[in-house]
């Protein structure tokens, strides 16, 4: 038994939307146990709209295979998939991304975001004459390095170099002493000094 999530509808063409839950399963993904179709035309209609493309895409980033995503979260072949791939550009993109592209993605984001870049902002206007718009100014901008990025950057890939907490060096009880005293000596000139003034 899940969690409940939320209610969605599925879009059917004629007849009212049918209510489905949606549940989470384990592993930080969604099944649901609940959505009935009459017929494949029905459960094809909605794995290749919008909400099935992005269940398929939240589980692909997730690291489900194509497999697991067609037999254990649809509940059809593989080779049913597969050819319903062929046919639909959105859902052969949905089941072509992966976790380490995403995550190549948020690193190359990061990455960008930690150096700074430069864009050009663009500003239209509507031409009376011929009723387009027009491009009348384009400004280059330049985004300057985060050092928020640059810290995580460095944390994460030059952790040995970069930590906040460096390791300690080992001292021995001589030099511990020693310290210990000269702070004492400093805190006795002090109090002279106060007392003398």
């Amino acid at each position: 038994m899940g969690v409940y999530i939320r209610y969605i509808q599925s879009r059917e063409p004629k007849g009212p939307a049918r209510r489905c839950r949606i549940y989470s399963d384990r592993r930080g993904g969604v099944f649901l146990p609940y959505i009935k179709f009459n017929n494949a035309v029905q459960r094809k209609r909605y794995w290749l709209g919008e909400d099935g493309i992005e269940l398929i895409n939240d589980w692909r980033r997730r690291g489900l295979s194509v497999n697991a995503i067609a037999e254990d979260k649809i509940g059809i072949a593989y080779s049913t998939l597969m050819k319903w791939r062929q046919q639909s550009p959105e859902l052969d993109k949905a089941l072509t991304i992966t976790e380490d592209l995403v995550d190549g993605q948020v690193e190359g984001a990061l990455l960008r975001r930690a150096l700074g870049y430069d864009y050009f902002e663009e500003t239209w206007t509507l031409d009376r004459d011929t009723g387009r718009e027009v491009l009348t100014k384009k400004v280059k901008k330049h985004v300057p390095a985060d050092v928020k990025a640059i810290a995580m950057w460095l944390f994460n890939r030059r952790g040995d170099a970069w930590r906040s907490m460096q390791p300690q060096l080992p001292a021995d009880d001589g030099d511990i002493i020693d310290v210990k005293n000269v702070l004492v000596q400093i805190e006795e000139a002090a109090d002279g000094d106060k007392a003398d003034a």
